[in-house]
């Protein structure tokens, strides 16, 4: 060992977080990287052969792969992903020796090879290659119609994973509501849209009675509004039960169809590989409360979404802070003013993961961790402007004819918007007690 090597084993390489000499660098069997300074970058020459390389939390995680393909190194990588997106667009940029590398598409998956990760996204990436010069609203129509109709709802009871994680459903006959829901974000965030995924819990008595009155003899025979008195009389005999759900929040700005709001989307409920229905899609958070299928109040963030004016949106904040203790959540055995500095703070993450403008204009006016009247003020009164946007059902008509336009040469037949209007009428007198489409 030379001087050189003496000095550096007692000289602590800093890289974020994390601590290293240059002997650990050499001779640790796995080493942690998270994003590094651009004066680290030069070390990498140093890790071991036999080390592992697992690169956390890091937003460059592709540079770090060139700085390892520039010094020759062949070490078995493993990146779990913080920016997906990212990742893709600088991966798909350079040229890299993919052996030896894994990925990781959140902490508690498996990794698997980089190679297959490629071609796993090339599929999803090819689902929505048409879609890219869309508008925002056309764009969403265009991901519901891809997953409403992709298959049918079916678990797996052997393996719950093949209904529910994104690269397992997309090479199989199996898919839940938080299946459709994974495989919507993901292709809508590669188009550029902002969605949050909501799990909530959904009362069971609306869909138990729909499965006992559809076993009738004369069911189909009835008309919709006579169907939805029913399933509502039927619901009283029924002890309400709740069941974990998933569906998806986004936010659509586009001024082509004069659109600006946070809308609630729930394709499971539009699952039908025969009607072309849309009742669950860009729903206000009136009409979506509206719906046989109730949810429980949770004391997640996305409750306050469900806000038809400002005191509505407080009364939610009071609730939870004074029903904190009644269940197991974040909020339980924590002060009050713990309490608000976390609903505040989960608020403000899933708005910036809507409308991260509007969170980068609050964080320029406030002192988020002050929780001042004026910044819950603020945002309480953005999101009842927000989630209470009605979309026009006769947009939402142009936009679908737009789409079949781009897909076949004369678009939607006048018989064949009549069958969507009388399709999804008949469904949402069911499911709302009103018609869709006037």
């Amino acid at each position: 060992m030379d001087i050189l090597d003496i000095i550096n084993s007692f000289n602590p390489i800093f890289i974020t977080k994390y601590l290293y000499t240059i002997q650990q660098l050499r001779d640790n069997d796995t080493i942690i990287l998270p994003t590094l300074k651009e004066s680290e970058y030069q070390f990498l020459k140093e890790i071991g052969d036999k080390t592992t390389i697992e690169l956390i939390e890091n937003d460059d995680a592709v540079k770090v792969l060139l700085y390892l393909q520039k010094f020759q190194k062949n070490n078995k990588v493993i990146i779990t992903l913080q920016n997906k997106e990212k990742f893709n667009q600088d991966l798909f940029a350079d040229d890299l020796d993919y052996s030896n590398i894994f990925v990781k598409v959140n902490l508690h998956s498996k990794p698997i090879p980089l190679t297959q990760y490629i071609y796993n996204e090339q599929i999803l990436y090819d689902m929505i290659k048409e879609a890219k010069d869309y508008s925002p609203l056309e764009k969403f129509i265009y991901v519901y119609d891809i997953i409403k109709k992709l298959k049918e709802y079916q678990e797996n009871d052997q393996d719950k994973h093949l209904s529910r994680v994104l690269y397992e459903i997309i090479y199989n006959n199996y898919i839940v509501c938080s299946g459709f829901t994974e495989l919507q974000r993901d292709l809508l965030t590669k188009l550029n849209i902002p969605c949050y995924t909501e799990s909530v819990k959904i009362g069971m008595s609306a869909i138990e009675a729909k499965s006992k009155l559809s076993k009738i003899k004369n069911w189909n025979t009835l008309s919709s509004a006579f169907k939805y008195r029913l399933i509502r009389r039927q619901m009283q005999n029924i002890p309400q039960t709740f069941g974990h759900h998933s569906r998806l929040i986004t936010y659509i700005d586009d001024p082509k169809y004069q659109i600006n709001g946070i809308y609630f989307n729930d394709v499971t409920f539009d699952n039908d590989l025969i009607k072309n229905l849309y009742n669950h899609l860009l729903l206000t958070q009136r009409e979506i409360s509206s719906s046989n299928n109730k949810i429980k109040l949770s004391f997640n963030s996305t409750e306050l979404l469900y806000a038809d004016n400002i005191q509505e949106f407080y009364d939610k904040i009071n609730y939870m802070l004074k029903h904190k203790n009644e269940e197991p959540n974040v909020l339980a055995d924590k002060d009050d003013e713990e309490c608000l500095n976390i609903i505040i703070s989960n608020l403000i993450d899933l708005l910036d993961h809507l409308d991260p403008k509007f969170i980068n204009e609050i964080v320029s006016k406030y002192n988020i961790s002050d929780n001042k009247p004026e910044l819950i003020f603020e945002l309480g009164s953005y999101i009842v402007k927000k989630v209470n946007n009605h979309i026009d059902e006769k947009n939402l008509l142009r936009a679908i004819n737009i789409i079949y336009q781009n897909a076949f040469e004369n678009g939607l037949t006048d018989g064949e918007i009549k069958q969507i209007i009388q399709d999804n009428n008949e469904a949402s007198t069911i499911e709302f007690g009103h018609i869709k489409f006037k």
